[in-house]
């Protein structure tokens, strides 16, 4: 075992002579044989270790129990150690995510925060090959790409994972001949997270019934699959500098001719590459996105898309802009995703929020003038928010009367310095909704329809769905 994590920490020059090196504490068999291996080496590694323990403030006594037992192992082993205490139900309840996911997201946010303060040059966490198969298997089910497939990187920026190569029986059998104690994670015996689930069924499913080494071979398969992203990923950012035709401010420019003759996979890459170069993270940008942008490079020029985050995409002639901050145009149009999001309107300080449901005999619609539904599969073409264009129509009355836009907002004696501000949903040159005013019966829900579109359009606030809006 011991050779192991030093061959997996010279294999991916995990640390430096004269590094400190911070490593995660739960009190778990995985992170105890971590302290203890790295503590180990550390003479001839040439390192200086440290512990942190994240108190999450969950499961009363026992993570009491926890925080008291790493203390008292890091006294023993002459380690220096640390105890952050946080609320994660809080602080999953403010962010409206799981407590699984809270927990991360504290967790390293403690870990990058005290490496400073300490003075540590890399966090050491313990994740083993078990766990990597349950992140591998984990992102196939959610249906990722090549990244996702690829795993946890053994090294992340400053995060080193020396267990990697090592599985969850190695490491259990190793404490049990050092004598070495640990805590159990009451959390990780049940099946409430999807993790827990894949740990305890699905792959001793697969081990039974397929490959008893599918662990091995899953991290194996993510290994060749992170070497080829990685490889992709260069040749991608080497590929967008000599695409970038100017970078300034909140914007960059992408010669749109050139992005057309690339490979699809290629050209979603150096989208990201665009990203990372305003915002610094692509963090929440999944195929959808990505294949909005790559729908736009091929459109005429005006089409513009609102991504995450005030991020804008557009198409101005042969030229593909993403920008941070956006220019009012006399013209403006957003392609939308025809499934839930919510999307910023920059132009009217406003978002559209789009959710889907399955149509039931026992939903009410009621009257709302910034809430609509219509009948998901009646929109053929892009779903569009735009201002209006000439020669746009409504269809009324049961469909029996074509009417103009135009002659529609003379009709109601809407002044011609405000009809431009009206924003209109759109199915191609169809009108859905006049938002404010009138829905298209022609995409009207009715006793046929299987699958409904919800559309709210928000004030700047996305929380408030009803406040009156003065186009």
């Amino acid at each position: 075992m011991v050779e192991v994590v030093k061959n997996t920490l010279k294999k991916y020059k995990m640390v430096e002579p004269g590094e400190r090196i911070l490593v995660g504490l739960s009190g778990g068999a995985d992170s105890v044989c971590l302290l203890y291996l790295l503590n180990t080496l550390k003479e001839s590694l040439n390192v200086e270790i440290l512990a942190v323990h994240v108190h999450h403030g969950l499961r009363g006594e026992e993570a009491d129990a926890d925080a008291q037992f790493s203390r008292k192992l890091c006294e023993n082993l002459q380690i220096p150690f640390t105890l952050v205490k946080r609320d994660i139900l809080a602080e999953a309840m403010a962010l409206k995510i799981s407590t699984e996911e809270a927990g991360r997201r504290a967790r390293y946010e403690v870990f990058e925060n005290l490496k400073e303060k300490l003075n540590c040059s890399k966090v050491a966490v313990a994740h083993h090959m078990n766990d990597q198969a349950e992140t591998v298997l984990f992102n196939l089910m959610r249906g990722s790409g090549l990244k996702g497939l690829g795993g946890m990187k053994p090294v992340r920026g400053n995060i080193i994972r020396p267990l990697i190569e090592c599985s969850r029986s190695e490491i259990e059998t190793f404490c049990k001949e050092k004598s070495l104690l640990y805590q159990e994670d009451s959390t990780n015996l049940g099946d409430d997270f999807s993790r827990n689930q894949i740990r305890h069924h699905l792959i001793p499913l697969m081990e039974r019934q397929f490959n008893p080494t599918v662990v091995s071979g899953i991290n194996n398969m993510s290994e060749v699959l992170r070497e080829d992203a990685d490889f992709i990923e260069e040749i991608a950012e080497q590929t967008f500098l000599k695409l970038c035709l100017s970078k300034h401010g909140g914007c960059v420019v992408l010669d749109g001719t050139a992005l057309q003759m690339l490979h699809p996979a290629l050209r979603k890459r150096i989208y990201l590459c665009a990203i990372r170069s305003l915002e610094n993270t692509v963090e929440g940008y999944e195929s959808k996105h990505l294949a909005m942008i790559d729908g736009l490079i091929f459109m005429g020029t005006g089409k513009k898309l609102s991504l995450l985050e005030g991020l804008f995409v557009e198409k101005v002639y042969q030229e593909v802009h993403f920008l941070t901050v956006i220019e009012k145009n006399s013209f403006w149009e957003y392609i939308l995703p025809k499934d839930d999001t919510l999307i910023e309107i920059p132009e009217l300080k406003a978002h559209l929020k789009l959710q889907t449901h399955k149509y039931k005999n026992t939903i009410k619609f009621g009257e709302n003038r910034y809430t609509k539904w219509f009948d998901y599969d009646k929109i053929i073409f892009d779903l569009t928010l735009r201002n209006r264009r000439d020669g746009d129509f409504l269809l009324l009355n049961g469909l029996k009367q074509k009417k103009k836009l135009k002659d529609y907002f003379i009709d109601l004696k809407i002044p011609r310095a405000k009809r431009s501000n009206i924003p209109l949903l759109t199915d191609g040159s169809h009108v859905l909704w006049v938002i404010g005013y009138r829905v298209n019966d022609a995409y009207k829900v009715d006793q046929n329809t299987q699958k409904i579109l919800e559309v709210k359009f928000l004030s700047e606030e996305p929380k408030n769905a009803t406040q009156n809006i003065d186009f």
